[in-house]
């Protein structure tokens, strides 16, 4: 993608079920739970990396909302980290989305399993109209044949 994706949506408050994170990522999903975990695993490996700026739209004008990481290597415990001001994000994570907030808009069909996949988080959304500019930087070969969706969710809620 040699062009930024940009979406604008309109941010609620978070279900019950929900953290006040955003989600920023994509998903696969497929009948067959193995296979969607297999997919989510392939694009992981793959090195996929993008760029990301999130913007909250304003009456005065945009403003940037930072955005985090996970950071994780071996033998380490995982951490999270701020996406540098270029909004470059090396790789994605597994992470877990509201799973009742996406059936409830009609985003999630009971029928499939889903695995999402995150490039960043937004720490401590508020309600407001949002604009997400991201754009897939060295798309490895496999992604192509890999079915996948851009996702901006809230987290769920550890119990």
């Amino acid at each position: 993608m040699t062009s930024p994706m940009v979406v604008e949506f309109n941010a609620q408050p978070p279900g019950k079920s929900a953290t006040g994170t955003l989600f920023l990522g994509i998903r696969v999903g497929d009948e067959d739970a193995l296979k969607s975990l297999e997919a989510a695993q392939a694009l992981r490996r793959s090195g996929l990396h993008a760029e990301l700026v999130l913007k909250r739209l304003e009456p005065s004008g945009a403003v940037n909302i930072p955005l985090v990481r996970v950071e994780s290597q071996a033998g380490v415990p995982a951490r999270t980290i701020a996406v540098s001001a270029d909004g470059r994000v090396p790789g994605v994570w597994l992470d877990e989305v509201d799973g009742s907030s996406l059936q409830s808009a009609g985003l999630e069909s009971p029928e499939r399993r889903y695995m999402q996949l995150a490039f960043a988080w937004a720490q401590g959304i508020q309600p407001g109209r949002y604009q997400l500019r991201i754009r897939l930087l060295g798309q490895p070969p496999q992604l192509a044949s890999i079915e996948s969706e851009l996702l901006v969710a809230y987290r769920h809620k550890s119990k």
